[in-house]
């Protein structure tokens, strides 16, 4: 509704800076509890590739029945005025952080950074600081609560705190200084500096303090930090005085009599000593709460998630970290090379490297703020909790085999490129969709064949670099889930590249030619009807998953699924295999469609599921549509479903479209596109957005709001965007469908009928007629009518409203056939129909209609929505 309307702002610096809902000031004067969460554009994959600065924060509701909930968004940098939207949207709609960690963003857009904000919000919900401080204090509770599972101790976890302090506490203050701090975690396996035990006790004491913290802070350290902490009958008085009790008894002076005292003294040293060495024996071994099998974009994703969780984890990696998104991500990289105006691969690499290399010193940096342990080597499981990893590389620190134990494994090994006849792909200058990831050079001549939206990819960024390329698409249709406006982009995009498409392509041999060498390769694909030449040919047909040289045989055998035809293991919505605690996420899992951001959202619903203790993972709304992208220049973008796939599930389908000359921004770039919008007549609700056009990786968020809040355009309709800014089409084309949603067609015939409409009723109040308006045009198109058939043409309704002293231009004349006429190919109208038209007033009847469906099932009213 127009109350409840989030109005986002924008002041068009270079560049802007844009907000939507509370500031902290305003929060804090609330009297809210509210938490900030932070992240930069060099955190997203899109802005290690563009090296744009800026940053979006986001505040939000930390405490109450609310907790979660996103009270403002704040941002600075490139394209903020665009991004705003999405953040402005889920400030009216009360959508709260674990909500926003649902959606599922394109990879490489700046939209990336709600997801990154959302999950360190989560983090801070306990009101931490810093984010590794807070990890720290977790693991300590993590770690003695393991230890006392582990042994079968019946001990309280509070006892066992204060135990584990007082070991620490060598001078028996009831103090720990940093370096003791440090010695501690230290001693239990963690990775750290005495700054960063410096900056636990700051954290723990609100900064009040870095050098030294007393025994209550601290256990106020473990419950603020440590998840499901436990309520032992004692309360922070009571356990201060226990301790205080414990500190003087073990600082007294000792006696050599065999007393009851000094026996009691002695079992309580000798308590304190085990449960201290048992707290280190579980961090230095090898023993972990969770083991990730794989570190590409959604390994590395689960590690952190359950690392920051407090756990101890250990992420397996052959290779080198690569979070960049992997094989989908390079064509993107290409993308921004094309649009950078890159014409040697020197400076194709420098855009490639600068996403890779920023990309892996962020995932390292993380890595570390949260603890997970990166162990190089293969992984192999043995049993459900156990996993041996081998290192052949004798120069590296782990060169061996060691042996882990774990409570659960997330095995995300990642997929493979699908190889197919006929080419043989040792061949110099022949590429598989990964191999091409070691391209060298700008190739002359490409063929690729292709069954998938990545050899279209591959195809149009390389012929934008100046490559000649030759599509082949093994298909009877061209991208068929794509609305027919996309599919026709796309067409015309190949087509000015002067890509040549061939559809249901046969290719019978790839062969290497005379003079081949490896820097410079000569190949001849034969493909029935005649050869091509050519210097590169690529494979992209699509992908399965990796599930063999890990020892999956052994889950087998307990009754793991794979899916034969995609090679991938079947799992559950929460990405559970069914055996033990042992999850699949990424493409190596069934559901994944081998995306990279579908990967990441797989990587926290299996982290969750593990760990989480909230149980509201239950009763979240699960996000259904997700934004699709193809990575032209400029892109094509949709979400929900085509005007077509409504047509076939016998929806009474409306569509309204918008060209980006149409907005104020638009007209400032000069750049060319349109938004078309797809929604049920019957009410109004969005079904599906598609986009094409400078941004539209960006824009499309805001439709996958629409879709998968099932909003109508009525409701668009009240939201206000900012003035100069592609978002605008969404208010245009909701406009267009308002009117659509009354029967009109077509928009220019349904105008000029109202504005006949409007010049005769004017006409005839001018001359003290009480005939309507009706009336009167029924009687011209009779008189024009001679043949009384019933019908006119387009000529004879020109005639008759000359007849009746009005101005209609030729263009306006043909327009109103064309929304008039019941048979589009027949330019004769029903004159009783055109009257229809003229009676439809302001579309009350239609009003109504939308008022009566507007209920639910049970029938209580759902917020009526009236047409502005």
């Amino acid at each position: 509704s127009k109350a409840g309307a989030v109005k986002p702002s924008v002041i068009w610096t270079l560049p802007e800076l844009a907000w939507a809902g509370m500031t902290e000031a305003q929060a804090n004067d609330a009297g809210i509890a509210y938490g900030v969460a932070k992240v930069g554009f060099e955190q997203t994959c899109k802005g290690c590739v563009s090296g744009e600065a800026g940053f979006l924060k986001l505040i939000f509701e930390r405490e109450g029945h609310t907790k979660g909930r996103i009270l403002g968004v704040h941002i600075f940098g490139d394209d903020s005025c665009e991004i705003v939207n999405f953040g402005a949207e889920a400030v009216k709609a009360r959508s709260t952080i674990f909500h926003m960690l649902r959606w599922i963003f394109p990879p490489l857009t700046y939209h990336n950074l709600y997801s990154r904000a959302a999950g360190e919000a989560k983090l801070r919900l306990t009101g931490a600081k810093s984010l590794g401080a807070a990890t720290a204090w977790k693991k300590i509770y993590s770690f003695v609560r393991r230890s006392l599972h582990d042994s079968g101790s019946d001990m309280k976890v509070t006892q066992a705190l204060k135990k584990t302090f007082k070991f620490y506490d060598k001078d028996r203050t009831g103090f720990l200084d940093k370096q003791n701090l440090h010695d501690a975690l230290v001693s239990m396996g963690m990775d750290t500096t005495e700054n960063e035990a410096a900056d636990m006790i700051r954290e723990a004491t609100d900064g009040t303090n870095t050098d030294q913290i007393d025994y209550v802070t601290f256990l106020h350290a473990m419950k603020q930090f440590g998840d499901g902490f436990p309520e032992d009958g004692l309360d922070d008085q009571d356990l201060s005085m226990s301790f205080s009790r414990a500190v003087s008894n073990d600082t007294a002076p000792q006696t050599p009599q065999d007393t009851p005292s000094a026996r009691n003294r002695q079992r309580a040293s000798l308590a304190t000593l085990n449960v201290a060495n048992s707290v280190c024996s579980f961090g230095m071994s090898t023993t972990y709460d969770a083991v990730v099998i794989g570190g590409g974009i959604a390994g590395y994703r689960s590690a952190v998630e359950i690392g920051a969780r407090g756990k101890k984890v250990a992420l397996i990696e052959s290779k080198k970290l690569n979070t960049t998104g992997g094989h989908g991500t390079y064509t993107k990289c290409l993308r921004e090379a094309a649009i950078e105006t890159a014409t040697t691969w020197a400076e194709v690499k420098e855009v490639v490297d600068r996403a890779t290399d920023t990309s892996y010193a962020d995932a390292v940096r993380m890595l570390h703020t949260f603890q997970v342990k990166l162990i190089k080597g293969y992984a192999t499981i043995v049993d459900e909790h156990t996993i041996h990893v081998t290192n052949s590389n004798k120069s590296e620190a782990n060169a061996g085999t060691m042996t882990l134990s774990t409570d659960a494994i997330v095995i995300s090994t990642g997929s493979k490129a699908n190889r197919v006849a006929p080419a043989n792909f040792d061949m110099p200058g022949v590429y598989d969709a990964d191999t091409i990831l070691s391209l060298d050079r700008i190739p002359y001549k490409l063929v690729i064949q292709g069954t998938s939206v990545v050899a279209v990819e591959y195809a149009l960024v390389l012929a934008r670099l100046g490559t000649q390329v030759v599509l082949i698409m093994e298909l009877d249709e061209f991208m068929e889930q794509m609305d027919t406006c996309l599919q026709e982009t796309i067409r015309d995009q190949l087509q000015q590249l002067n890509v040549e498409l061939l559809m249901s392509g046969t290719i019978r041999s790839v062969v290497e030619c005379e003079g081949s060498t490896p820097q410079m390769p000569k190949l001849a694909v034969e493909l029935g009807t005649r050869t091509v030449d050519c210097d590169m040919f690529l494979s992209a047909c699509g992908r399965h998953g990796n599930t063999h040289g890990f020892g999956i045989e052994v889950l087998e055998a307990c009754g793991l699924l794979t899916d034969p035809k995609e090679q991938v293991i079947v799992v559950d919505k929460y990405c559970h295999t069914g055996i033990a605690r042992i999850y699949a996420v990424g493409d190596v899992a069934s559901g994944s469609t081998f995306s990279p951001s579908v990967g990441q959202q797989m990587a926290v619903l299996a982290a969750r599921a593990l760990f989480s203790i909230s149980g509201m993972m239950d009763t979240e709304k699960a996000v259904e549509w997700n934004p699709q992208v193809v990575w032209s220049i400029p892109e094509v973008a949709w979400v929900g479903i085509s005007e077509d796939m409504a047509k076939c599930r016998g929806i009474d389908v409306g569509t309204a479209s918008a060209d980006f000359n149409g907005t104020i921004r638009g007209c400032v770039t000069s750049q060319s596109g349109f938004l078309k919008l797809v929604f049920d007549r019957s009410t109004g609700t969005i079904l599906g957005v598609h986009l094409f056009g400078e941004n539209s990786s960006e824009l499309v968020n805001y439709g996958a709001e629409l879709v998968n809040e099932g909003l109508t355009v009525f409701q668009v309709l009240h939201f206000v965007f900012p003035a100069v800014t592609y978002h605008q089409l969404y208010h245009t084309a909701a406009m267009e469908a308002k009117l659509r949603f009354k029967g009109a067609r077509d928009l220019a015939g349904a105008a000029a009928w109202w504005s006949l409409k409007n010049q005769l009723a004017r006409s005839l109040q001018k001359a003290g007629s009480k005939a309507s308006v009706d009336e009167t045009l029924l009687a011209a198109l009779k008189r024009i009518d001679e043949e009384n058939s019933g019908f006119v043409s387009q000529a004879e309704l020109r005639e008759a409203v000359l007849s009746l002293g009005l101005n209609t231009s030729e263009e306006a004349i043909a327009a109103m056939v064309q929304e008039a006429a019941s048979d589009l190919k027949n330019d004769q109208i029903d004159y009783q129909h055109i009257v229809r038209i003229i009676q439809q007033g302001e579309g009350r009847v239609q009003r109504q209609k939308t008022k009566a469906l507007r209920v639910s099932p049970q029938g209580a009213t759902v917020g009526i929505v009236g047409v502005a």
